[in-house]
């Protein structure tokens, strides 16, 4: 595998987990205004509320930098591809090193 494959494999990899944290963050924040309207005490439901904004804000900001480095990786990437001279290798062999 090139490494520009590499990286997108990489990159690919960063968007699938970065989904999966907002996601999960997501549904922390659901689960702790579910959590605070079934105490039905105000106090508890503004704390949960607090939580979730939290949570949420959270949920955001990982969206953000995860999408931002999967993003350059993936530009990056392009970059190696497309400044490559035809019919060079990414990755020459060790032989070709000495």
């Amino acid at each position: 595998m090139s490494s520009p494959a590499a990286a997108q494999s990489v990159a690919g990899t960063i968007g699938t987990v970065k989904w999966v944290l907002v996601v999960a963050l997501l549904a922390f924040a659901v689960l702790c205004l579910v959590v605070g309207v079934v105490a039905g005490d105000s106090s508890a439901f503004l704390v949960c509320l607090g939580v979730a904004i939290t949570w949420v804000i959270s949920a955001v900001v990982t969206w953000v930098m995860f999408g931002w480095f999967e993003h350059t990786l993936s530009m990056l990437s392009q970059v190696a591809l497309n400044t490559t001279r035809p019919g060079e290798r990414l990755n020459p062999p060790l032989s070709q090193h000495v």
